[in-house]
């Protein structure tokens, strides 16, 4: 207890004010070091799920209530106003586990004056309403997602559109990313103009690996049609379409048999995947 004399309230007051603003400027630094905790992932091979685990197992609060602190603890970094009104004292723990769910650097310098003026259950009911809201619009985006395809130019090209939620787009792109920086460069292809190209070659590699797996391998053959000429030096125009498509086989084209291996980028004037010019006779 307590046994220091004051000389009013109001001494009294203000003693209990700055010891408030000293135990909330402990608390930010308590969520800075949360924060860094999580960064670091201190909680591993330490019996917990995850850094919200560790703080409820490690200081006894629930572990939703850890969770808010995790939440916040990450938030404040880029909350500047909040954090700062935060280490003050100007706004509690609870009011601002709270605001910093809803809160942006564009709005947290009108919803500081907002918060000190109403309870900490009236933001997180707002808090909660905007959860819900975007709840609501990340739903509505996953049941938007949509893949779809066509041939055009009289069946010799292939057009490709998707609409993806944006966290599982930035997964195609990594993995297309990454498997386009491991693919050879084709010839006249080594500068960074060509980087669309080889993100197709990629999707095709990887399409073309998944259909190496299936029991039936008829269905990833690939019939290649040629246009002869006298002169095996000449031109040859080329075109792949799947077994069994309704795409009509050009006028006066000669069926190349591809065999039972996979044809990659059988493109015009390209080699073919055993090095020779596509359509010419396979040695042995």
């Amino acid at each position: 207890m307590h046994n220091r004399s004051f000389d009013g309230d109001d001494e009294l007051i203000r003693n209990i004010d700055a010891l408030n603003a000293r135990a909330c400027s402990t608390q930010r630094e308590l969520f800075g070091l949360i924060a860094e905790g999580d960064r670091r992932e201190v909680w591993r091979n330490r019996g917990s799920a995850n850094m919200a685990h560790w703080v409820c197992m490690r200081y006894g609060i629930s572990y939703w209530k850890a969770e808010r602190w995790v939440a916040a603890s990450h938030a404040l970094e880029r909350l500047l106003r909040i954090s700062e009104a935060f280490a003050c004292g100007d706004l509690s723990i609870d009011k601002v586990v709270e605001l910093t769910r809803f809160a942006t650097p564009e709005t947290e310098g009108r919803l500081i004056s907002w918060a000190q003026e109403v309870s900490s259950g009236c933001i997180r009911r707002k808090g909660d309403l905007a959860a819900r809201m975007s709840l609501e619009e990340t739903q509505e985006v996953d049941r938007n997602r949509s893949l779809s395809w066509w041939y055009f130019d009289e069946g010799k090209r292939f057009g490709l559109e998707a609409e993806l939620p944006a966290a599982q787009g930035a997964v195609v792109a990594r993995a297309l990313n990454r498997l386009a920086e491991r693919l050879p460069a084709m010839p006249g292809e080594e500068h960074g103009w060509s980087v669309d190209a080889r993100r197709a070659d990629a999707l095709v590699a990887l399409a073309s690996t998944r259909l190496a797996g299936e029991a039936d391998p008829d269905r990833a053959t690939v019939v290649v049609h040629a246009n002869w000429t006298a002169s095996c030096g000449a031109k040859v125009a080329v075109r792949s379409k799947e077994v069994g498509s309704s795409t009509p086989r050009p006028s006066g084209a000669r069926s190349a048999w591809a065999g039972s291996r996979r044809c990659s980028r059988m493109l015009p004037g390209r080699r073919s995947d055993w090095g020779g010019w596509p359509g010419s006779p396979r040695p042995g």
